[in-house]
């Protein structure tokens, strides 16, 4: 028994030895071969100065004084003339009660249509299939940010999942009983006290400031003072303002900018503006004027016929004004090499180092934006593992 243990114990130390030995070696090796990797990403920059501006709009506010308002239009949609952009009711109660007969529709809708498809196993299928569709239709609609119709598509959803294993009877009783709230209700008609309409065909906000006075037609007088004393003044939207309607499609924003950063800019030119948090794709402007020189600084109006569904909400905005973009692949300073003719890094492909050419389109400082040359074999691509150190690195050694 004594033999036994002390075989043990030698066998255990023996083991112990040779962990301390691999563990040894492995630590040695990294600090010999400090072999260091990240990946490569897609990267933009940009080059930019910053504005204060005001964006003006061909816009008429609407007002209806009386009762409590609905709005029913969606933000960013245009609407024809005559059409319905709100309801008035005499009092909350009346409001919550039309809310609630619309619910209660909706919902007698999606019963009527799951009941209509409960008689096959492939109708159950394609009801499956329609829940999908409103899944993948619900999360593209929060992405957007588009709320307007959230409530309505949540209820169609869920009245669909909750009865789409039911028995016939239960929808039933189920219809029954929500026809019957309905009656008790009434007409949702009879709750209205009036139904405003859009005096004309435009883009509709449910926002108002106090602003909508400016005009396009007059911002070529703005000096940059000007510019400075409608940023800094507060406004509040007139009473009774049920929301405000645009026309056309162009819209401008007027900013003040040193004299220096003008001075290569001419009438037609175009212009990269980033709007920040409230529209994070910089958008495409046209210079429409400069205006005269005042204390170093100088007017100018931009002009554009895109977008105008993003920023129908914005006034007074903090906006960047792109002067140079560099979009490519981001490359770490250390992971740079060069021969002298080319620029060059290493990355792992398989087991092995892969050395890939490169053309490096800005040097930041503290990394490079290099070309992603999708076109070219054997370049560069995100999603690469960059050597970014090792020793004695060459095209096919082997790292793994």
């Amino acid at each position: 028994m004594k033999k036994t243990d002390l075989a043990i114990r030698i066998t255990a130390l023996v083991f112990f030895i040779a962990i301390l030995a691999y563990i040894g070696v492995y630590v040695y090796q990294s600090l010999d071969n400090p072999f260091k990797t990240a990946v490569a990403a897609a990267y933009s920059v940009y080059d930019s100065h910053e504005a204060k501006g005001i964006v003006v709009r061909d816009e008429e506010v609407i007002i209806y004084n009386g009762g409590i308002v609905y709005v029913t239009a969606r933000d960013g949609v245009r609407v024809s003339a005559g059409s319905e952009i709100a309801v008035a009711y005499r009092d909350t109660d009346d409001m919550e009660t039309a809310e609630r007969i619309a619910e209660l529709e909706t919902q007698v809708t999606q019963l009527e249509t799951i009941e209509s498809t409960l008689e096959s196993a492939s109708d159950l299928v394609k009801l499956d299939s329609d829940i999908k569709d409103r899944i993948i239709e619900l999360r593209r609609v929060l992405e957007k940010h588009d709320l307007a119709d959230l409530t309505d598509m949540m209820l169609a959803l869920t009245t669909l999942a909750r009865f789409k294993d039911s028995e016939a009877s239960q929808i039933d009783a189920t219809l029954d009983s929500l026809k019957a709230e309905l009656e008790d209700l009434g007409m949702v008609s009879n709750l209205r006290l009036a139904t405003i309409e859009a005096p004309s065909s435009g883009m509709f906000s449910s926002f108002s400031d106090g602003w909508e006075s400016l005009r396009p037609e007059s911002l070529n007088a703005l000096s940059p003072s000007d510019i400075s004393e409608i940023y800094n003044t507060e406004r509040t939207a007139p009473d009774g303002a049920v929301g405000r309607l645009v026309y056309g499609s162009w819209w401008y924003l007027a900013i003040a900018l040193p004299e220096k950063e003008v001075y290569t800019l001419d009438i037609g030119d175009t212009l990269e503006v980033s709007f920040g948090a409230s529209y994070s794709v910089p958008v495409k402007m046209q210079v429409i004027s400069i205006g005269k020189p005042e204390n170093g600084m100088k007017s100018v109006i931009l002009g554009s016929n895109k977008n105008l569904m993003n920023i129908i909400s914005l006034r007074k905005q903090k906006v960047e004004i792109i002067d140079n973009a560099y979009s490519g692949i981001r490359v770490p300073r250390k992971a740079m090499h060069t021969d002298g003719e080319n620029a060059y890094v290493y990355v792992v492909t398989g087991l092995q180092a892969e050395k890939k050419t490169v053309t490096i389109l800005l040097d930041t400082g503290d990394f490079y934006i290099v070309e992603a040359e999708t076109a070219r074999e054997n370049s560069l691509r995100a999603g690469d593992q960059i050597i970014i150190s090792g020793k004695d690195l060459y095209d096919g050694k082997v790292v793994g």
